[in-house]
Formats: C-alpha cells, sequence, structure tokens
C-alpha cells in the first residue's frame, strides 16, 4: 500500500532567502489560503514567521518576509548567488536543483538533483518556464534551481503537471522573479557574490 499521498504535502514546499533582512520566495501555491505560514531552516533548527509581501498567482510565485531576522545573526556569509535574467539560458546547459522533496519523509537535510535543461519552454510553448530532466517532487516546490556558475535561473515547480507524461519537470524562470521584484516599494539588495562561479 502508499505510504503516503501527495496530499500530505500540499501544505509544505521549499523556498530560499534572496536579502539579508529575509525575504524569501517560493511558489505560490504552497502559500495559497493559508493564514499562517512557518519558514523552516533545518540548519538552524528554527522555524520564523512569514508574512506574503507580493505573489504573483499567473507565474506562481510568491515573495515572503521572515520576522525578525536578520541573516548575519545566523549565518557568517553572503547568500552565494546571483540571480541571472536567464537570457544566456541554453539548450541541454546542465543545471542543479535543492530542496526537501517529500518533506521530512527523505529526511530534513536539503537534496541536490543534476540534470540538463530539456527546452527552454514550458507545456504548449510556455515561455514563463523551462523543462528539465531533474525529477521534481511536492516538496522540491518553491525551490531553486542554479546553473554550474551559481547563478539562481529558476524556481521549480511541482505543481505544473501533464497527464499521461511521467518523468517532466519544469521550473519558473527566475526573470518572472526579477519582474516581481521591481514592482516593490523599496529597493532591496539582491545577492551579488560570485563565489561560487570558480568552483567545482
Amino acid at each position: 500500500s502508499d505510504l503516503m499521498s501527495n496530499s500530505q504535502f500540499e501544505n509544505m514546499g521549499s523556498g530560499f532567502v534572496i536579502s539579508g533582512n529575509g525575504l524569501v520566495i517560493t511558489n505560490y501555491h504552497i502559500i495559497h489560503g493559508k493564514e499562517t505560514i512557518d519558514v523552516y531552516f533545518p540548519s538552524l533548527k528554527q522555524s520564523f514567521s512569514a508574512k506574503i509581501v507580493l505573489k504573483d498567482k499567473n507565474n506562481d510565485i510568491a515573495l515572503l518576509a521572515l520576522e525578525d531576522f536578520h541573516i548575519s545573526d545566523y549565518f557568517t556569509e553572503d547568500i552565494p548567488f546571483i540571480i541571472s535574467n536567464t537570457n544566456d539560458m541554453r539548450l541541454g546547459q546542465e543545471i542543479f536543483t535543492l530542496g526537501y522533496p517529500l518533506g521530512e519523509f527523505l529526511g530534513s537535510s536539503v537534496k541536490l538533483s543534476t540534470g540538463d535543461i530539456s527546452s527552454l519552454y514550458g507545456i504548449k510553448d510556455d515561455p514563463r518556464l523551462i523543462q528539465i530532466s531533474n525529477p521534481i517532487q511536492p516538496g522540491n516546490s518553491g525551490g531553486p534551481l542554479f546553473d554550474f556558475n551559481g547563478n539562481l535561473i529558476g524556481i521549480n515547480n511541482a505543481k505544473i503537471v501533464t497527464e499521461d507524461v511521467e518523468g517532466v519537470s519544469y521550473s519558473i524562470k527566475s526573470s518572472y522573479l526579477l519582474n516581481l521584484i521591481d514592482v516593490l516599494p523599496e529597493t532591496i539588495n539582491l545577492p551579488s557574490s560570485t563565489q561560487l562561479a570558480s568552483k567545482p
């Protein structure tokens, strides 16, 4: 018998911090309809309450703000990536995902999955998405997609499914995240570290 159903994971997903004062990106469908949102950092074994700052329902992106969070209180290094505008993506490019597929069932440590870009477009040539060979399971939704220079190029999405097609995964292009950030009333200091670019 099945140990669990996907419905058990609909209330959880992955996300990532994009500013020192605790702005977090995830998928809109993960937080839709939730009265309270908690963001858990496994490495800190600590949760923070979060409020929705901006939501982009059409592109399935949500921007959350953690309460009473300053990154320097918990981490010694800067956020180690750059958000790419995705103009440089190419077919067959090597990429990797980070996230928490199936939540606590697979353990609380972050999981890495490598693959490549299978298509620069999504279902029916949707320009907002890229198709990737990495498996994206419930719980992976909202996690980051990186190229091998440490650039954030997408937000993984397990909600987008096609009938009768298995092993097809999609990620929302990071340019749509940058568009959302541009709408913010105040300017935020986006990650600018290139420390990953020179590492294997």
